[in-house]
């Protein structure tokens, strides 16, 4: 599907959250809505790139989330940690 000009304007504005964990740490990304398919590629690939063209770090830190990360990741920027069980539910039903 080929975007609009406007839409392409509005999902510069978008983010979606990520949660990127690897080497004994972690980080929620704000990711700009129109370079998903480019950050994931890149992080999949362990690619080099400048962070601010693609998202914002919401928060990072060493092992594990803590419950007390998580859940104000959850409540201020809408993140779900169970997305893809919920998701895998629903197509199941």
């Amino acid at each position: 599907m080929k975007l609009t000009e406007t839409q392409k304007e509005i999902a510069k504005n978008l983010y979606v959250s990520f949660l990127v964990t690897g080497n004994n740490r972690y980080g929620y990304f704000g990711v700009r809505a129109d370079k998903v398919d480019e950050f994931q590629k890149l992080v999949s690939t362990n690619g080099e790139f400048k962070l601010p063209e693609y998202a914002t770090l919401i928060v990072e830190g060493e092992g594990e989330p803590t419950a007390e990360v998580k859940q104000r990741v959850e409540a201020q920027y809408a993140f779900s940690h169970d997305f893809l069980a919920d998701l895998m539910k629903q197509a199941a039903a």
